[in-house]
């Protein structure tokens, strides 16, 4: 069973390596910023982004090793639109002062055909990728489509120009599947180029994918993130005893896309999913107890979840309408 080893720490970041280590290195990093978007979707637009970059700031700060490697041979891969979110480009210039980085881009869009998930739309690819690469990337992942399809398009891509890729470095919003797609694809690379190292950095937690419409009352399965039986900092892990709202949340992150560049979208998203909780006929106590763990303090009531709701609901609107969090 992975567990968790306290390594580095600053004031505003905490990093925490998965053991058992395996090939590929593994990490779990806390902050105050990434917590934050994590807990309360109300974020939104660049309030979102900023919070976001402000993490992926402080984990770069908290991992100078990568420092090392040097801005030339650094290519940061964005997979459009929810890569552009984490800022790499811009915060490894803050972190380190890099200024000759490379940027390569694909567009990518998902859609499920019976139980699998494929990529529709990935046309629109440029690549600039030093000679001896290290690639750093920034995604939220659920299914792994995009990431599987993405370092596929990039290995051909540079055995087609005859660059190297040294190391890949991802940080991401998501779960388990990340892992065995890097693993996947360290594999690939040592036997394709001169690779050395695969590193992955979660936010918060390595989160829970559910398969089945089953798994919740209320799910979107091969998409949601969900807490429950996750492995979460305990940092991520205590905060959900601030709110009673935040284990309650469909999911850590919704549609990351529409969250910073389609706001309205992604409020209807999390209005809609709060307005189905209020006509489940459940209890405050069986909701919270089937996303989170139990807590004796949350009371088993009907009026209890459907107050809740009707709160929740309330401040929602009143912020798709123009009011401030």
């Amino acid at each position: 069973m992975d567990k968790l080893l306290k390594i580095k720490s600053s004031s505003k970041a905490i990093a925490y390596e998965i053991l058992p280590r395996r090939k590929i290195k593994r990490y779990i990093v806390s902050t105050p910023f990434t917590r934050n978007i994590l807990n309360k979707p109300e974020i939104i637009g660049f309030d979102y982004i900023r919070n976001m970059r402000a993490g992926v700031l402080e984990t770069l700060k908290l991992f100078r090793q990568f420092e090392k490697y040097g801005d030339k041979n650094i290519s940061v891969l964005h997979f459009l639109r929810g890569g552009l979110n984490f800022g790499l480009f811009n915060m490894l210039n803050s972190a380190y002062g890099f200024n000759r980085m490379s940027a390569s881009f694909i567009t990518s869009q998902r859609y499920k055909k019976h139980a699998d998930w494929f990529i529709k739309d990935d046309q629109y690819r440029k690549f600039s990728i030093p000679e001896d690469a290290t690639i750093f990337i920034g995604d939220v992942l659920a299914t792994g489509t995009t990431l599987d399809n993405g370092l596929e398009i990039l290995r051909k891509q540079c055995l087609s120009e005859n660059k190297n890729i040294r190391r890949v470095v991802m940080f991401t919003i998501g779960c388990r599947r990340a892992e065995e797609i890097l693993e996947k694809y360290h594999a690939i690379f040592q036997k394709n180029f001169d690779y050395e190292e695969t590193f992955i950095i979660y936010f918060e937690g390595r989160f829970v994918v559910p398969l089945s419409k089953n798994d919740f009352t209320i799910c979107l399965p091969g998409t949601d993130l969900v807490k429950k039986n996750a492995l979460l900092t305990c940092e991520f892990a205590k905060s959900q005893s601030e709110k009673v709202t935040y284990p309650l949340e469909r999911c850590v992150v919704y549609d990351v896309g529409a969250r910073a560049y389609d706001c309205m979208t992604h409020l209807d998203d999390v209005i809609d999913y709060w307005r189905k909780l209020s006509h489940t006929g459940m209890t405050l106590k069986e909701i919270y107890e089937e996303r989170w763990y139990p807590d004796k303090k949350i009371p088993n009531s009907t009026a209890a979840l459907k107050n809740l709701c009707k709160l929740r609901l309330e401040f929602l609107r009143g912020l798709k309408n123009g009011s401030r969090p």
